[in-house]
């Protein structure tokens, strides 16, 4: 028993130290520079469990961004592991490629909206019509107008495709209860202006690319959550996953760009450098 979990040790030693070596000479030749048209934001929490206390605490984020060119499909555009998920790392994140989008979709992280309006003053910056829809639905269905085929359901279906269509849904649900009179008071402002520009700006209306990408990652990093302490290392092997999400992990290409690093005299940074200080894990 003491042997295999000496043997696993030592393989994941190995793994870390590829990665942390490697990893950025396989990755540079798909790595972001700038910031696309639309750009898509949204985060996920990782939790660990103490074995003296059985308790959970938040253990780290992953900060998610996902790109849209102006022409051409989207992909996975930053995957960044910090401490937290607040504006301070927001701000990092935005500020880490060069130029400004022309809209930015989330889904309303009270973060990310008032980061993006400090960092892109000029971005739109569009809600998921998505969790809105999600967020009108909470709010009438108390009231019985969740139905299939009512008119309030009917009508929401292209309630935010352009202004008529939601002041149609908005008559609509009106007067009909207190909650939903409360909600239109809150948002009918802001989603009015934004379909009043659904049509002049780029075609995206969700978060949902972001989401199954996170998903993804929380489907195989959540398991070992308590094993990623070192931000630097965890970014690195985050980069690796993000060209696989892009398709761009080919070992053909990992192998000559090593080759290449090699052929002109390219020395690789010792392993084992990246290392927090005793005591300190720059993910906790």
């Amino acid at each position: 028993m003491h042997r295999g979990r000496t043997r696993f040790d030592a393989g994941a030693q190995l793994v870390a130290n590829w990665v942390e070596v490697l990893a950025p000479v396989v990755t540079a030749a798909s790595a972001e520079t700038a910031w696309p048209e639309t750009v898509v934001l949204d985060s996920t929490w990782f939790m660990v469990t103490s074995t003296w206390t059985n308790t959970s605490t938040q253990a780290f984020c992953v900060l998610g961004a996902y790109g849209y060119p102006s022409s051409g499909p989207g992909r996975t555009w930053v995957l960044r592991a910090t401490p937290e998920g607040k504006a301070r790392q927001w701000r990092q994140l935005l500020r880490s490629l060069a130029g400004e989008p022309r809209m930015i979709i989330c889904d309303d992280d009270p973060s990310i909206v008032a980061t993006v309006s400090s960092v892109w003053p000029d971005a739109f910056i569009k809600s998921c019509e998505h969790h809105l829809r999600k967020s009108v639905l909470r709010a009438i269905s108390p009231y019985g107008l969740d139905g299939y085929g009512s008119e309030a359901m009917v009508r929401l279906n292209t309630a935010f495709h352009n202004v008529a269509s939601w002041r149609a849904f908005a008559r609509t649900v009106a007067g009909r209860g207190i909650g939903i009179d409360a909600w239109l008071d809150r948002n009918s402002d802001r989603v009015l202006d934004q379909v009043r520009q659904r049509r002049r700006l780029p075609q995206h209306h969700s978060t949902g690319a972001i989401e199954e990408v996170l998903a993804s990652v929380r489907g195989f990093m959540a398991p070992r959550a308590f094993c990623y302490r070192n931000a630097e290392r965890t970014n690195r092997m985050l980069e690796l996953v993000r060209a696989r999400f892009n398709r761009n992990d080919d070992p053909e290409l990992y192998a000559n760009a090593i080759r290449a690093l090699a052929a002109h005299g390219g020395g690789l940074p010792t392993q084992g450098r990246i290392r927090d200080k005793a005591g300190h894990a720059s993910l906790r």
